[in-house]
């Protein structure tokens, strides 16, 4: 019998991943991370997005694209930035305001950043004690 050999774990990290459920699951559909995207380069109206996504191989119903971005909206990554009429009715073009990072940070960045994060720490936790004392 083999003895099992400890792995002592990282107190280290990688990769800062916001925890938010709901937007996680939000930014989990791939289609809404292209409009995403497209929407962070300029603003589009449903139509435009439809032409775009089709021009990157994404066949999508109006829609199926005017729901994705109402999520997006809803949760705060898209805004309604302008109206404009056209043939009788009215145009809504929409725009990012959030930005994809295709980032990863190196060991040494990493590094800094957890030495920051280990440096705030007990200042967080004494403002959060001052807090809860004041109710």
């Amino acid at each position: 019998m083999t003895d099992i050999v400890t792995v002592k774990p990282t107190k280290e990290f990688h990769h800062l991943i916001p925890f938010d459920k709901s937007k996680l699951k939000v930014l989990s559909d791939n289609t809404r991370l292209t409009i995403l995207q497209l929407l962070a380069e300029r603003p589009l109206s449903i139509g435009d997005l439809e032409v775009e996504l089709k021009n990157q191989g994404i066949v999508k119903s109006t829609n199926t694209i005017r729901h994705h971005v109402d999520v997006l909206k809803k949760s705060g990554f898209v805004n309604l930035t302008g109206l404009k009429e056209s043939r009788g009715g009215v145009l809504k073009y929409y725009q990012s305001n959030s930005q994809i990072l295709d980032h990863v940070l190196s060991d040494s960045k990493m590094n800094d950043v957890h030495a920051m994060s280990m440096k705030l720490k007990p200042k967080f936790y004494k403002l959060f004690m001052e807090i809860l004392d004041r109710k």
